[in-house]
């Protein structure tokens, strides 16, 4: 033996000396082998849905925006009716003034169907004829010229 295959076989017999921080590394895994002409597919991404389309999420989406602005509007509504809005709506400028000048004097029940209603406010006195097929609104007197009431005992 020569002094060169000494050497070489020393060093294939000598065991090598390994570092702590290299990690040995393993034989790459082989891919499957497939015939020749036979069609591959691969399998679907985990995290995609093929069935399921913009549409159908626009429709839920939507859907779920009616439900809550009928919630909304249901829950002002019931709060406006509780007069829990009060402070913040405000008041109608002329309606409710005109309203609570108005007094209705007397009723006569003319017919089942026809009643006269005298009514009055701060200046003036009307009659009101009211009945199934209409109503009609005529002038009475005014207060400042209304004869006092006949007093029997005077």
């Amino acid at each position: 033996m020569s002094a060169e295959a000494t050497q070489t076989a020393a060093k294939q017999s000598a065991p090598k000396a390994t570092t702590p921080d290299v990690a040995p590394v393993a034989a790459p895994a082989t891919a499957p082998v497939v015939a020749p002409g036979a069609v591959h597919s691969a399998a679907p991404i985990g995290f995609r849905d093929e069935h399921a389309s913009v549409a159908d999420s626009a429709v839920g989406v939507l859907l779920v925006l009616v439900v809550l602005l009928g919630a909304c509007l249901g829950g002002l509504l019931f709060a406006k009716r509780k007069g829990w809005l009060n402070r913040w709506l405000p008041a109608p400028s002329g309606a409710a003034d005109d309203a609570s000048r108005l007094r209705v004097e007397q009723v006569l029940r003319l017919s089942p169907r026809t009643v006269l209603y005298r009514v009055a406010d701060e200046r003036n006195r009307y009659l009101i004829l009211e009945s199934t097929a209409s109503a009609q609104l005529g002038p009475a007197q005014p207060l400042d010229q209304a004869t006092p009431p006949h007093d029997p005992h005077a």
